[in-house]
């Protein structure tokens, strides 16, 4: 998922320029320059990447008493990764206490941020 306005930022390099594009000897070479046209098919660029990438804040783990891991989302439920005792596979118990098993904590944590970036995206009307 972008996260970033990238299409609105490459069109903003590929439109300004400068007094030394020109060969124009004014003193004002430092100054960086982009048409009025330029800028609001820039801004325009921006907004709809706005609004076809939301951001989705990653998850935040705190490591509990016990050696679990926990990260607790801003809809008061919680994603928890334990390591299993019997093989020393990860266990991912997800917000709907759906269980994985997974290689390393952190396949474990990738897997959790995926769960929770796919059930905010449900919510969204893109």
């Amino acid at each position: 998922m972008k996260t970033e306005p990238i299409e609105a930022l490459k069109e903003i390099k590929h439109c300004t320029w400068t007094a030394e594009d020109f060969n124009i000897r004014d003193g004002l070479e430092s100054y960086e320059v982009i048409d009025e046209d330029d800028a609001i098919n820039i801004a325009n660029i921006a907004f709809r990447e706005g609004q076809s990438s939301p951001k989705i804040k990653q998850l935040e783990w705190i490591l509990e008493s016990g050696g679990w891991h926990i990260s607790m989302t801003q809809f008061g439920v919680s994603y928890e990764i334990g390591e299993s005792k019997n093989d020393g596979n990860f266990i991912l118990y997800d917000i709907l206490l759906t269980t994985t098993i997974h290689d390393t904590i952190d396949e474990a944590k990738a897997a959790a941020q995926a769960h929770f970036e796919k059930k905010v995206k449900e919510c969204l009307d893109l």
